[in-house]
């Protein structure tokens, strides 16, 4: 299968479908001895421009930040490149920034207000400050933090050693894009309900995607409908295995779990 590069993009485009996005920006990803994509500003950066509807586009940029292992030279250098990238975004144009961004950002709302949400997770680190000082130069803001959800579902990352969930990755918008967003919401009523909040979200979600991306037309699916069942097998399975080793990371799962991901790539 590792031969077939029309099975391991069916693999991504499935997964992706399941959990029903239509826009991911993949780190520590790729299509072995497909080397890279001519587009890419440089391994860590790439953009992308695309024609919505009446005239509008959207830059999409795609970031992959250094961890906090690497040096402060290469931090500054990818912050740096990220700052020119930015730049360049014409104003007329949607902006979305997302990616593994390796950063703490924190939950100092009062400090980093029209940056930072409410709702943000942990303490803030130094990858974290270059993040923040970068969104308020730029008059961005991490979405993830302005939304109550519950830990386990804003988390995208845990320290396997203390069990503690962090957020890594995020969406960077235009501080004025979630603004009117967020000002055409209904006034909640005193006594509204658990389903009436869902049912709002959910409109909001709805609309906000399809302003911005419009409706996806038809295309003819890069995978075989004879290779649906083997493919569903090898997601279904990793999936319950990656399950067992969150629970219990004994060595056993943890061997079973990436023996199932190695197929599957």
């Amino acid at each position: 299968m590792s031969n077939r590069p029309e099975w391991r993009t069916t693999l991504v485009a499935r997964e992706l479908a399941r959990y029903k996005v239509d826009i991911a920006a993949l780190s520590e990803t790729r299509f072995s001895e497909h080397g890279q994509l001519e587009e890419g500003i440089n391994d860590r950066l790439m953009s992308l421009r695309l024609p919505l509807r009446r005239d509008q586009f959207a830059t999409i940029i795609s970031a992959y930040a250094p961890p906090m292992t690497s040096s402060n030279a290469t931090k500054d250098k990818f912050y740096e490149d990220l700052h020119a990238l930015l730049a360049t975004a014409l104003k007329a144009d949607k902006l979305i920034v997302l990616g593994d961004l390796n950063t703490r950002a924190g939950a100092d709302h009062a400090a980093w207000q029209g940056v930072l949400g409410p709702h943000g997770l942990g303490g803030c680190n130094d990858n974290g400050l270059l993040l923040l000082q970068t969104c308020t130069e730029h008059r961005l803001l991490l979405t993830n933090t302005f939304f109550r959800l519950p830990t386990r579902e804003k988390a995208t990352w845990m320290n396997p050693r203390s069990r503690r969930w962090h957020m890594l990755n995020y969406v960077l918008v235009r501080s004025n894009e979630l603004a009117k967003r967020l000002a055409n919401l209904p006034v909640a009523d005193t006594y509204i309900s658990v389903e009436d909040h869902w049912c709002q979200m959910r409109a909001t979600i709805q609309s906000t995607a399809l302003d911005v991306l419009g409706r996806a037309r038809h295309q003819h699916q890069d995978w075989s409908d004879d290779n649906v069942a083997a493919i569903n097998a090898l997601l279904v399975e990793k999936n319950q295995l990656h399950k067992a080793y969150v629970d219990h990371p004994t060595a056993a799962n943890k061997a079973d779990f990436y023996r199932s991901r190695r197929l599957v790539q």
